[in-house]
């Protein structure tokens, strides 16, 4: 019989007999010589099987139902087919198997429970597992959860520092009543965050000062410019990353805090300085028009009972970096370039409309999902 090695590094969790249910196994190759005779053979061929995937237990209390949970990182957690030849040599320990090809890959992947789990205090009462693909994400993951598979909460969680390795359990705990954000689904059938990046809360009226967020210049990263509090620097960035967080002030022709400019750092949920969580990104000129289309009226007021309850925060200014016409404007990035310049959703009290302007404005953020 061959000795299978089911063993799970770290052993974190109280009960590893999950493993051999949902992980997948891959024998060492070991090449033996076919016995000439019939009868019995004295040596064994001893099979030593490694794991290819990555398990998570994701520990989860709270109150209410639990229908799925969900991951989302920016590494590939999954994919639908790929091709792996047996006979390469056994990686080392925790080292990902090389896939000659994989198809269908995907950074996000759900765990749909067959009947709702009722949580509790305890989140060693409800242990939800996954698995995924060996990997190294950086930054935070997120973590969804939904008590009806439609609204999902989603958690922010860092991600391993060594990433997720091959063959380890990783014990995920999860306080199902801290929330970082929830989405909202719009009638164009859109997920959105329900909030702009930088709020701890969904607003409460068009002129909520505490759901304005944050002010980003378009195309640049999370890197503490956006803050209220960020001082100002009149010196131009020559790279994608200026490597400090302050506000750069540009006050010629064409407007933009990075020389040369780079039409590309916004550009999809890969963005080069994509400021969204994992799997969400900044919309298009075209989706903000297709709300701005069923919006009602097409103003400050519309766009706030909308789902997506819109916040009139003003802007902060291109050169005096002072915030402007806050509670009377709202100005949105979308990630369209034109030109020299990037279109944004800008909402006032009496219209709304895509407009476009230099890029070291400050303007808010909401995320679409990808």
């Amino acid at each position: 019989m061959p000795k299978t090695v089911a063993r799970l590094f770290p052993l974190e969790s109280n009960s590893s007999a999950h493993i051999s249910e949902l992980d997948f196994l891959i024998a060492t190759p070991l090449s033996v010589t076919s016995p000439t005779s019939t009868a019995a053979v004295a040596n064994e061929v001893d099979l030593k099987y490694n794991h290819l995937f990555t398990i998570l237990e994701f520990q989860i209390k709270g109150s209410g139902n639990l229908k799925a949970v969900r991951l989302i990182t920016n590494a590939t957690l999954a994919f639908s087919s790929g091709t792996l030849d047996i006979t390469q040599t056994a990686p080392a320990a925790r080292t990902a198997y090389n896939f000659a090809s994989q198809t269908g890959t995907s950074s996000e992947v759900t765990t749909t429970l067959t009947t709702a789990a009722t949580l509790t205090s305890n989140n060693t009462d409800t242990k939800v597992y996954m698995v995924i693909n060996p990997g190294t994400p950086t930054g935070n993951c997120l973590i969804g959860l939904t008590s009806d598979g439609t609204t999902w909460q989603y958690i922010y969680k860092a991600a391993p520092t060594e990433g997720f390795k091959r063959g380890v359990k990783y014990v995920v705990s999860v306080d199902a009543g801290v929330v970082d954000f929830y989405t909202v689904t719009s009638s164009t059938e859109k997920v959105w965050m329900d909030r702009n990046l930088g709020v701890s809360r969904v607003a409460i009226s068009s002129g909520d000062s505490q759901a304005y967020g944050y002010y980003y210049q378009w195309g640049r990263g999370s890197d503490g410019h956006q803050i209220s509090t960020s001082i100002t620097i009149a010196s131009l960035a020559t790279s994608d990353t200026p490597g400090h967080g302050n506000f750069i002030t540009a006050d010629a022709a064409p407007y933009d805090w990075r020389n040369p400019q780079n039409d590309n750092l916004w550009q999809g949920v890969n963005g080069i300085n994509n400021p969204c969580p994992a799997g969400f990104r900044i919309p298009t000129e075209t989706e903000w028009t297709a709300e701005w289309e069923i919006w009602e009226p097409k103003n400050a007021a519309g766009a706030f009972a909308s789902p997506l309850k819109i916040t009139i925060a003003g802007y902060r200014h291109w050169v005096t970096a002072e915030y402007t016409d806050q509670n009377i404007y709202g100005s949105y990035w979308s990630s369209t370039t034109i030109g020299t310049e990037s279109k944004y959703m800008l909402i006032g009290s009496s219209n709304a409309y895509i407009n476009d302007l230099g890029r070291a404005y400050g303007f808010s953020v909401r995320c679409i999902k990808d």
